[in-house]
């Protein structure tokens, strides 16, 4: 743990500290930075943009990972195969190669909008390139594993015989994925919501 932790420290905590005192003024403390920062309207539409795409994107990447988190722990060694070689094989593939696919997905003659247009939901292709849209898309799709990966981690140490004794006592399985399973998942649904907020 100690290279580790010496890593952490000397490449995060200390330009954290360092980028925290530039901001207080040190030596001469004053809060006339963080005064700037909360009274001009361009900053305060910044953060509030920033925080509005996190929080979105954070969302959409719980909404699709926990199901994939939960297949990966309960489903087949096929499907769960797949569907690690699926959330882990981004990360093999250059982030050019991505950004460029997801500009043929999403451009307006791209894969998405054809679709859209033979099943006659949009008379005219959408806008989902270089506008918020695409980025929450580019980034959720970034985030994704950062999220499935912690709660695959947790739930794969849920001890399933507690799920067969609550069927067994009478529990639907609904009423034991909701006051058994959910409850034990929540450990990595925290570090998937911190890794992917963050």
């Amino acid at each position: 743990m100690a290279p580790g932790g010496i890593f952490l420290i000397v490449l995060f905590v200390l330009p954290l500290v360092g980028l925290l005192l530039l901001a207080l003024g040190a030596p001469e403390w004053t809060l006339v930075n963080f005064v700037r920062l909360g009274g001009s309207p361009v900053y305060i539409k910044i953060l509030r943009t920033t925080l509005t795409i996190s929080v979105t994107v954070t969302f959409l990447a719980f909404i699709i990972g926990y199901p994939i988190a939960y297949a990966l722990t309960t489903g087949g060694t096929a499907l769960r195969a797949f569907l690690l070689v699926a959330v882990v094989l981004p990360y093999f593939t250059s982030v050019l190669a991505r950004t460029f696919a997801w500009i043929v997905l999403l451009g307006r003659n791209g894969v998405v909008n054809n679709i859209l247009s033979q099943l006659g939901l949009v008379s005219q292709p959408m806008s989902m390139l270089y506008n918020r849209v695409g980025a929450i898309i580019g980034m959720t799709h970034v985030i994704l594993p950062l999220m499935i990966l912690p709660m695959f981690t947790v739930m794969s140490g849920i001890d399933q015989k507690l799920l067969r004794a609550a069927r067994a006592n009478g529990a639907s399985p609904i009423a034991s994925f909701l006051t058994i399973f959910l409850p034990l998942s929540l450990p990595g649904v925290f570090a998937g919501v911190l890794l992917a907020g963050c």
